[in-house]
C-alpha cells in the first residue's frame, strides 16, 4: 500500500502544533513563559520532509530562532519543547488520524491485527488502546 508522505509529515505537524500551543487560536503562534514563539515552513522538500524556524519573541522584537524538522513518514526529528513522551504521542496521533482518512478499512483491519498480532482472518477482535489502527 503507497503512503502519501506529504499527507504523513502534514498531519505531524498539525499533531506538534496542537502540543505546543494549549490554548492559542492562532494558525502558528503560542505563548509560554512570557515569550511569544511562531513558525515559519522553509522549503518544501522533493521528499515530503517538513522544515522550519520557531522563532522566540521578547517585546516585540525576535530573539532567537532554532529549526525543526519532520520526516517524510511524519517521525518529529526535531521540533523546540516537544520531548521523547510527545514525539511517541505524536506518532499514534499521526498513524490514526491517517489511517482513518486515507486508508481502505479492509486495510485498515489487516493493520489492526497485524500490530496486535491477531490473526486477520477472525471476524471479531479486540484491540489494544495503544493501537493506532482500531477504534
Amino acid at each position: 500500500m503507497k503512503r502519501d508522505r506529504i499527507a504523513i509529515a502534514d498531519l505531524a505537524l498539525k499533531a506538534v502544533f496542537d502540543t505546543v500551543k494549549g490554548d492559542s487560536e492562532s494558525s502558528n503562534t503560542w505563548q509560554k513563559g512570557g515569550k511569544e514563539f511562531f513558525y515559519e515552513n522553509g522549503r518544501e522538500r522533493e521528499d515530503g520532509a517538513i522544515t522550519g524556524t520557531v522563532f522566540v519573541c521578547e517585546g516585540g522584537y525576535i530573539t532567537g530562532k532554532r529549526s525543526f524538522k519532520i520526516a517524510p513518514d511524519g517521525t518529529v526529528i526535531r521540533f523546540p519543547f516537544i520531548t521523547g513522551k510527545d514525539k511517541k504521542r505524536i506518532a499514534l496521533e499521526v498513524e490514526r488520524e491517517y489511517s482513518r482518512t486515507f486508508m481502505h478499512p479492509k486495510d485498515r483491519w489487516k493493520m489492526a491485527c497485524d500490530f496486535d498480532g491477531i490473526n486477520p482472518g477472525v471476524s471479531f477482535a479486540v484491540f489494544s488502546k495503544e493501537n493506532p489502527y482500531a477504534d
